[in-house]
């Protein structure tokens, strides 16, 4: 079906380079467009026979009783073998036919174009739908309706993919950069890309079955990493990477995705530009222990300590755990003397009666008792 403004813009257009009468019909013979604005409206019953049976082109000399007709060549309009409808140039054929067959190719060419845009939008549309499921929906149905839309993009749903979040440090056009990305092709086909609601770019990176993905993600993700680095830094944009959790089902999509902005909270002062959730998949599950739970276990056990002595466990047991408790590294970072970490170590140590630099128990013990007291603050 050829939209009438674009039929009619055409026409406009075409008036600056031409004399002859143009005219589009639609695919009833229905004249839609012309030169002479009077016969739009009325019925081409040369166009009519082009568009109801296997022809393509009818010249005509003189009217000879078509009803709409006129001297001149009448030539379907062909978009992927499809007739869309017709274009008539009015005129002694042997005249006009050079031009005529210029005419059908610019309109033929405009309105493939115009079709294009229309699919891309609606492609477009339907991938933004697409990724709001996966992000936002509470609980996304896997083979309902993202499945769906999933087949209409061409997307593989079972794919292995583990999601990007790319965070901006400053001032940044996300859609604009997301397109300049999928320009210069830093994406596998299958890779799903899209700009969040607080302009941050995910991309859910797409491995192939034959790659050791669980062995050697970080390998795997370097090249890619590496020239998405390079892009934006030329683009003189300085942003931060969060590598969220691996996802094979669609429903779990929106949970990857908190991954990487729960990482992203959790490492905001690290100087540290990359970032993986399976490096503090502990600190994670510390976090989300509900604190009615921590408060049954701890409440009574910190009941006692004021508030200098938890605030010093606090950076204390968090930089020893950092550390694997190390104590001459621990004490470089809390820029005190080893003996001095020593005598504070020793004094949480004779409270709970524990050693944690020799028992691992224990230092998961330390290690939600700090969680408490932080959540607790």
């Amino acid at each position: 079906m050829i939209d009438i403004a674009l039929a009619d813009r055409f026409i406009k257009k075409a008036a600056n380079y031409t004399q002859q009468n143009i005219n589009v019909m639609d695919e009833n013979g229905i004249i839609i467009a012309s030169s002479d604005s009077e016969r739009v409206g009325s019925f081409h019953e040369i166009a009519y026979n082009i568009m109801s049976s296997d022809k393509e082109l009818i010249e005509v000399s003189k009217s000879d009783g078509f009803q709409g007709g006129r001297s001149g060549i009448n030539m379907a309009l062909i978009y992927k073998k499809h007739k869309l409808g017709v274009v008539g140039v009015s005129g002694e054929p042997e005249e006009i036919r050079s031009m005529a067959l210029l005419i059908k190719m610019a309109l033929e060419t405009m309105l493939e174009y115009e079709m294009q845009s229309k699919m891309n939008y609606q492609k477009q549309s339907l991938r933004t739908r697409f990724v709001d499921g996966l992000l936002y929906q509470e609980e996304p149905d896997a083979e309902g309706e993202l499945s769906a839309v999933s087949e209409q993009l061409g997307i593989i749903p079972t794919l292995l993919r583990i999601p990007i979040l790319i965070c901006f440090e400053n001032q940044a056009d996300g859609e604009k950069l997301l397109e300049l990305l999928r320009k210069k092709n830093l994406f596998r086909l299958q890779d799903i890309c899209a700009v969040t609601r607080n302009n941050s770019i995910i991309i859910f990176k797409s491995f192939r079955e034959q790659e050791n993905v669980f062995e050697q993600y970080k390998l795997l993700l370097q090249e890619p990493l590496e020239a998405l680095t390079e892009f934006f830094s030329e683009a003189g944009v300085s942003c931060r990477f969060f590598i969220g959790s691996f996802q094979r089902e669609y429903r779990y999509y929106g949970k990857s995705f908190y991954h990487c902005g729960w990482l992203k909270k959790y490492c905001r002062d690290s100087e540290e530009t990359i970032h993986y959730f399976y490096d503090h998949v502990g600190d994670y599950m510390r976090d989300v222990m509900p604190m009615i739970e921590l408060n049954r276990i701890y409440e009574v056990l910190c009941g006692r300590l004021d508030e200098e002595t938890k605030n010093s466990m606090i950076e204390m047991i968090t930089v020893l755990h950092r550390n694997n408790y190390n104590l001459n590294e621990s004490s470089r970072e809390l820029f005190i003397h080893k003996n001095t970490l020593i005598f504070r170590y020793n004094k949480v140590k004779n409270l709970f009666h524990i050693n944690p630099i020799q028992s691992m128990p224990d230092r998961e013990f330390l290690s939600w008792l700090v969680l408490y007291l932080r959540k607790n603050r």
